[in-house]
């Protein structure tokens, strides 16, 4: 009886397990849908799985609170590249966005939605042919009211350094006012977008006494990433004029109507007199293939020689690769004089990196020298412009390099209404052409 009854179980289970051979799949499952207010998702890589060989392609990913974040939202990536060519693909379900089409070069990647309370420094992210994997910093946003169109320092909201905040405009003349303390601070109006362009003027104030005094109006521009409509605002401030500032008043203009929105960042501090290092992380290179070593005939020749000791920059442009102009000369992704009647680019530009440039006593990757701007530290970076330096100190004035020296002059204001330390050497510039005070050419 006992063998009888062990031979039917045995019959039951070969049934039971007759239609299991091969390997266990489990039943796929939909992901828990992200939290807008917080970060989410699985922590492991990111990417699908399968065969599909993803390192062929440009990738995008985004985290938020140091965790692969996965959008619950419909949202894509853009990859922008220097020639205007545009590729969009929306996130999936690992929270991946990838490039289906074959692409080289240099793209800005920016994205197309953002979830609720959230914002990333849209002009920062950069993707090459030798860094195809991008991934996106989404940082808490705080919303700033739109106060009216009479500023006020009574009321006025104090904003606090460490953090970004959105301010949405409806109109031209629609206004935000607040107070700050000495710090960084950067707009990230998108210049892949190319359509925004925020305006700040900064008075001295009295938050106790709830006055400004209206003749102190400071007009703040430029500093930061711009492309021909938007001009992005940067500045940071120690003890000088800027420090004497504490009320700003905000407006934005646009291309594309209203409402548009403006998010900036405040950080500590950083320049010569302002301490509190760089909160900002350490800035990289962009497109490690524009490292080079070029050493043309001649004489190097500072720019601002030519205009009378003035920086202006209306000669000059970044000539992209892919681009051909009127001569048939090709484009390679660093700046040249430019003729604009008859669309020729002309010399090669070039940075004073290793080598004390005219208004400084020693080199920009000097030890005397902190190289911040925009919140970043841009020391390895310089470093590695450094490695590529020709036998003058110079190195092709690319794109990246020029928002830094850009940036850095304005944060240690070089000009500074007469006081500046390239205005006692007798150099002058406007606003957004301060990155000449170190950049010329070779010629006879």
């Amino acid at each position: 009886m006992k063998r009888a009854f062990c031979l039917i179980m045995a019959f039951l289970a070969a049934l039971l397990f007759a239609g299991c051979s091969g390997s266990y799949e489990p039943l796929p499952t939909d992901p828990t849908p992200s939290d807008p207010s917080g970060p989410s998702g699985p922590s492991g890589p990111s990417g699908p799985s399968g065969s599909e060989d993803t390192e062929a392609h440009f990738t995008v990913s985004l985290v938020a609170g140091g965790r692969r974040y996965v959008p619950s939202i419909e949202m894509s990536a853009i990859w922008t590249g220097t020639d205007g060519s545009k590729y969009t693909a929306a996130f999936d379900r690992n929270g991946r966005a990838t490039m289906k089409e074959t692409a080289t070069g240099s793209f800005n990647v920016t994205l197309t939605a953002l979830p609720a309370g959230y914002s990333y420094d849209c002009n920062s992210y950069i993707a090459t042919d030798s860094n195809k994997e991008v991934t996106i910093q989404l940082v808490n946003c705080f919303s700033v009211a739109v106060s009216g169109n009479e500023p006020a320092v009574l009321g006025a909201t104090t904003l606090s350094i460490g953090n970004v905040y959105r301010a949405t405009f409806q109109s031209a003349d629609d206004r935000i006012w607040f107070l700050l303390d000495p710090c960084d601070f950067v707009t990230w109006c998108p210049v892949a977008e190319d359509k925004v362009t925020p305006i700040l003027k900064g008075y001295i104030g009295n938050a106790a006494g709830g006055f400004y005094n209206a003749e102190s109006e400071k007009t703040i521009e430029g500093g930061g990433p711009s492309g021909s409509y938007t001009k992005n605002i940067a500045f940071s401030w120690g003890n000088d004029d800027m420090g004497s500032l504490s009320f700003f008043v905000m407006q934005a203009n646009s291309e594309k109507g209203y409402p548009v929105e403006v998010d900036f960042s405040i950080s500590s501090p950083t320049g010569l007199s302002g301490g509190g290092g760089s909160s900002g992380g350490k800035a990289t290179v962009g497109d490690p293939t524009l490292l080079q070593v070029i050493q043309p005939a001649g004489t190097f020749r500072y720019a601002y020689r030519d205009t009378g000791r003035v920086c202006k920059s209306d000669r000059f442009k970044l000539f992209p690769r892919g681009v051909t102009d009127s001569a048939g000369h090709q484009g390679d992704d660093y700046w040249h004089f430019y003729d604009a009647a008859t669309d020729t680019y002309g010399a090669m530009l070039f940075a004073m990196i290793t080598q004390n440039c005219e208004i400084l006593d020693t080199p920009l990757t000097g030890d005397m020298i902190r190289p911040n701007a925009y919140g970043k530290d841009y020391k390895d970076f310089l470093k590695e412009y450094a490695k590529y330096c020709n036998t003058d100190g110079a190195h092709p004035l690319t794109e990246e390099l020029r928002v830094f020296l850009q940036g850095y002059a304005v944060g240690e204001r070089y000009f500074n209404d007469g006081n500046g330390w390239a205005e006692l050497m007798r150099l002058q510039s406007s606003e957004e052409d301060q990155w000449l005070f170190c950049v010329g050419y070779y010629g006879e």
